[in-house]
């Protein structure tokens, strides 16, 4: 028994295991992406928003993305990315978000274990906490509009501050090429404009790395001050573009502020409830290591305090859609993921740490087989309006009546939003859509 369990040890250790694992997260959503039909907003950033065409080449986003900044919001970087893909073939999208999403589970892997060994089973276990706790994984990583904000923009902070997280360990990597360094450091003004949440918090853990760092060397690598200034004012061009102000701007008064502090609180609490109730049985039985090192609870700390900030800064917002948590949800799941990779790494509490990965996994291949399955249905519902659509358009009808699609799990990326209006053939929707399939009208009916 104990060489089988050597050998599995082995095997899952292994970075071929761990190649083959990463290969099949990608394989997985490559095909769910190929299952996801264009949603909502999809249809008008087809158009520019600067001359109302169909955008047939990347110099025509530029004064699109302008208009937009004035008149919709400031993440211009973002939705460049959106109506890039929509000029393209839906499979360039595909592959790309797959690809990223991919990146994505490594990056929250790397920034859990902090280089402690390969572990593939351990990788599973965190694509299974993002595909559970998300709140609208369709929305955040499916949905072209919407991966390109949350997915992409979480990913990009991710990956561009992790230098920042190094320093932590008192390691500088542009230490020997300052001009890696500097262009490095400019990039951040793209990161810092990317998304609002993810963006701030970006900021917000550089600064506290670059300290951590200062307070012991008593220096600043040129390159994390170069960064920080630049994301710093990504950020702040972001937030004061006049469509963020008009749209994204909440109500300035104390009595709103209080208020969504309070709704925004039990909205984390409740969304969030099992994976808090397991991050405070880790921080229980890992108080042995705190107080051997302190760094073991500054580590972790740091990020529960950074996926608090991403919850908050939503207390300044017009609205707060269950797709706008997901920063909160990285994060959280890096706080939880370290304390239980720590744990693991010391072989303590085998059989309640064992017993929790393995809840973890089951829970994740019972919501991966329900999300699949609406996934697949409500792409198949798609393919039969699209041919409801043909032969009514073959057969030379300006106003169509189609079916309204409704999915049933937050793994679709049509479930919360509208898929199409059945009372109003005016709405924006119902007209980019009828101008997408080349009629005068198109309006829904519920079956």
């Amino acid at each position: 028994m104990k060489n089988i369990l050597q050998i599995l040890r082995n095997v899952n250790s292994r970075r071929s295991t761990f190649y083959i694992f990463t290969f099949l997260i990608f394989c997985t959503m490559f095909i769910l992406n190929l299952l996801t039909y264009y949603t909502t907003d999809d249809y008008s950033y087809m158009y520019s928003f600067a001359s109302g065409e169909r955008i047939k080449n990347i110099f025509e986003i530029f004064p699109s993305m302008y208009v937009h900044a004035q008149t919709v919001n400031g993440r211009i970087v973002a939705h460049f990315f959106v109506q890039l893909f929509l000029m393209l073939p839906p499979v360039c999208f595909d592959l790309i978000n797959a690809l990223i999403y991919t990146i994505f589970i490594v990056l929250i892997y790397k920034y859990a274990v902090r280089g402690q060994g390969l572990n593939s089973i351990f990788l599973l276990l965190i694509a299974s906490i993002i595909w559970c706790v998300t709140p609208a994984f369709g929305q955040d990583c499916l949905w072209l509009d919407g991966a390109c904000n949350y997915l992409w923009g979480n990913t990009v902070v991710l990956a561009y501050i992790y230098p920042f997280v190094n320093l932590l360990k008192g390691r500088v990597i542009f230490k020997n090429n300052k001009i890696c360094g500097i262009i490095y450091g400019i990039l951040g003004a793209f990161v810092g404009a990317w998304l609002e949440s993810a963006s701030f918090v970006g900021i917000f853990i550089s600064l506290i790395s670059v300290a951590s760092y200062y307070s012991r060397f008593k220096r600043i690598p040129i390159w994390s001050f170069i960064s920080i200034c630049f994301m710093i004012c990504g950020w702040i061009l972001m937030l004061t573009a006049p469509g963020t102000i008009s749209n994204k701007v909440g109500s300035v008064s104390i009595k709103s502020y209080f208020l969504n502090t309070y709704t925004d609180t039990r909205k984390y609490l409740s969304v969030f409830s099992e994976l808090i109730i397991v991050l405070v049985i880790l921080v229980l039985f890992s108080l042995h290591n705190i107080k051997k090192d302190k760094m073991k609870l500054l580590y972790p700390l740091l990020f529960l305090i950074s996926s608090l900030i991403a919850n908050y800064i939503h207390v300044a917002a017009k609205g707060y859609p269950d797709r706008s948590m997901f920063s909160s949800v990285i994060l959280l799941t890096i706080t939880v993921a370290s304390l239980l990779y720590d744990l693991i790494k010391e072989n303590k509490y085998y059989v309640l740490i064992y017993n929790m990965g393995i809840f973890i996994l089951f829970a994740g291949i019972i919501q991966f087989y329900k999300g699949t399955t609406d996934i697949f249905n409500t792409y198949v519902a798609c393919m039969e309006r699209e041919s409801i659509i043909k032969k009514e358009t073959e057969a030379g009808k300006e106003n169509l009546m189609v079916p309204v699609i409704n999915a049933k799990t937050k793994y679709s990326a049509k479930y919360g939003l509208v898929d199409i209006y059945s009372d109003d053939t005016n709405s924006n929707l119902n007209q980019f859509m009828a101008e997408y399939y080349g009629v005068e009208t198109i309006i829904g009916v519920e079956y």
